[in-house]
């Protein structure tokens, strides 16, 4: 019976042991739920621990691991699947501190080990979620790396979570003409200017970034081209640069994005039909990246009156309804005069002009708009036509 007891307590034991030796220690911000455990070594492209998406990931960066800069640096290497284009975003737990410290450094590579974008984090952002980065559809790798002379991560556990939402996205590497997204008009598009980035060509170093888009024109038409900056472009204040050009490479417009905190909307003139180019060129802050969004409008079709009836003192004017409108802008005169306009809804494809002058000509034209982000795109002028009333 002795026996019995104290076999039964030493497996007790024993499976206490393994319990304490398996599960990393609490703290603050460690969540549990659906979590796997990092696998060591995992110090490689070749060695990598899956990490699916939505899963938490229990790791630890230790302070003594082989292959490291004079052994002291752990690499953790973890792969991932994104099924779309869209943005990433990840979550990083790390222990309670008030410390300003370094964290790790967190790599994300493409599916060749290739660095895709590089930032630091602290020890002060315990439980902080970091988005804004699009990837197109593929295997990647995500690193955290401990660093060499900041030792106050060294042994430190952590967490790690990937989410993936699909949008219509920046898809790297577009850093010329050659490997530029297209985007479709009337479309928003997410991008990222990213830190640490590697530019292949060397044109600008490491910390810059540079992003190309092209669209399509298939009539002669102005164009509305709209930013929305989220951050200030650098950390020593050097605004995002915007160029456009044509297919022949040439230079339609230039300029710095400094309004970061609302949308700034370039107005180009009338553009013959064609491909063009717009390039984004930036240095982000050294511990992140620069969102962005680009959207190209073009004018509205011209309309055409279709109809006019005079009556006393008053006019009805009738027009062809155009698709993808916002408002109709109706200009009426007598010669002579100043325009004077009245604004209708899209549903409108007729109005009645009230407290006119008696028995005097009027020159009637109307036009279109589309207004995106406050921003009007004005269609052309219908054609003048006149008309005497009663």
């Amino acid at each position: 019976m002795e026996i019995k007891k104290i076999t039964y307590y030493l497996l007790l034991l024993l499976v206490i042991i393994l319990v304490i030796t398996t599960i990393p220690p609490l703290n603050a911000n460690y969540v549990y739920g659906a979590t796997i455990n990092e696998k060591e070594p995992n110090n490689s492209t070749s060695t990598a621990n899956s990490l699916p998406l939505t899963t938490i990931m229990n790791g630890r960066m230790y302070s003594t691991q082989t292959g490291g800069i004079g052994g002291k640096i752990d690499y953790d290497y973890f792969y991932f699947s994104v099924p779309n284009a869209g943005k990433l975003s990840f979550k990083l737990d790390l222990p309670a501190s008030t410390s300003t410290k370094n964290g790790p450094e967190v790599k994300i590579l493409d599916y060749k080990g290739d660095d895709y974008i590089s930032f630091a984090t602290y020890m002060y952002n315990q439980n902080k979620t970091y988005d804004q980065i699009y990837l197109k559809p593929g295997k990647y790798y995500i690193v955290l790396t401990g660093q060499e002379y900041d030792t106050a991560f060294w042994g430190k556990y952590y967490s790690l979570t990937l989410n993936h939402t699909p949008a219509n996205a920046e898809q790297e590497y577009n850093n010329d003409k050659s490997n530029a997204n297209f985007i479709n008009i009337g479309t928003r598009y997410y991008a990222s200017l990213l830190w640490g980035y590697n530019d292949p060509n060397g044109y600008y170093g490491n910390d810059y970034d540079t992003d190309y888009f092209y669209f399509n024109l298939n009539k002669k038409s102005p164009i509305n081209i709209t930013i929305k900056q989220s951050t200030k472009s650098t950390s020593s204040g050097e605004p995002m640069d915007i160029s456009l050009f044509n297919y022949r490479g040439d230079r339609i417009y230039s300029g710095a994005l400094k309004n970061y905190k609302s949308a700034t909307v370039i107005k180009t003139n009338t553009l013959s039909n064609g491909r063009y180019y717009i390039e984004f060129l930036g240095r982000p802050k050294y511990d992140y990246m620069h969102p962005y969004s680009v959207r190209i409008d073009t004018a509205p079709k011209m309309t055409k009156i279709t109809k006019l009836k005079k009556g006393k003192k008053k006019l009805t004017i009738w027009w062809k309804k155009i698709s993808n409108v916002t408002k109709y802008q109706i200009a009426y005169k007598q010669k002579g005069k100043s325009w004077k306009y009245k604004t209708v809804s899209k549903s409108k494809s007729k109005v009645t002009i009230k407290k006119l002058k008696s028995k005097k000509k009027y020159y009637i034209k109307v036009r279109s708009y589309s207004t995106y982000n406050g921003s009007k795109n004005y269609s052309k002028w219908s054609k003048t036509k006149t008309i005497k009333t009663n």
